[in-house]
């Protein structure tokens, strides 16, 4: 059984190493939420993951670097995870940067694409400082190569860089980003949707304190 540090005041989730050594043997521990500034914490039991693990054919080799074959999110087969990236290809496509506990996927941390996927992950993405504060096992690599066979969901609703773009396989990815930035809340990474609800909050809390936006004229 596996366990994980939660805020009692907003829920949110700032378990790591550090943190659950410290608390595994009190009720409460002594740090403050990011999101809240709480210090008000509980040690609760680990939820099943959000990822779907297609486990490796008993029969078949494989890299001691890779765990299993494939990964679904959101309804797209990734390969992975990896625990580095040698295995990855010099490649478009999409990546999940994922947490491992007991070697299995258990929340995804990252979510991005590049044109050249190996290049993109190999030892300098920005994000890596985020990913390893955030996460409370191992870091995992999870790649989905784009083309022009790609099964997309829902092309016609493409995010605006995708629209824009005369490449349509550059469009494919933008478009699976966009669709498992809307499913997947992530702490690392600049993700549209949420820039979009703290908009939506701004506006509502403007309107309650000054009206409805534009109403005066001079």
């Amino acid at each position: 059984m596996s366990y994980l540090v939660k805020c009692q005041s907003c829920g949110y989730d700032i378990s790591s190493a550090e943190v659950l050594e410290a608390a595994k043997n009190t009720a409460e521990a002594t740090t403050s939420c990011r999101e809240c500034h709480s210090k008000s914490f509980e040690i609760v039991e680990r939820p099943e993951s959000q990822v779907t693990v297609h486990p490796d054919d008993p029969e078949s080799d494989r890299d001691d670097d890779t765990i299993s074959d494939t990964v679904e999110f959101g309804g797209y087969d990734f390969e992975g995870p990896y625990h580095n990236t040698d295995e990855i290809q010099l490649r478009q496509g999409v990546y999940v940067i994922v947490c491992l506990v007991d070697e299995q996927p258990h929340c995804v941390l990252d979510i991005g694409t590049s044109g050249q996927l190996e290049k993109r992950l190999s030892g300098h993405h920005d994000r890596q400082d985020c990913w390893r504060e955030n996460v409370h096992g191992e870091i995992g690599y999870c790649v989905k190569y784009t083309g022009s066979d790609t099964d997309i969901h829902h092309r016609e609703h493409a995010p605006p860089a995708a629209r824009k773009s005369n490449d349509e396989e550059t469009k494919e990815r933008l478009v699976i980003e966009d669709e498992l930035q809307w499913k997947y809340d992530v702490p690392c990474g600049t993700n549209h949707w949420k820039q979009k609800e703290e908009a939506i909050a701004r506006y509502n809390a403007y309107e309650r304190l000054f009206g409805p936006r534009g109403h005066e004229e001079l």
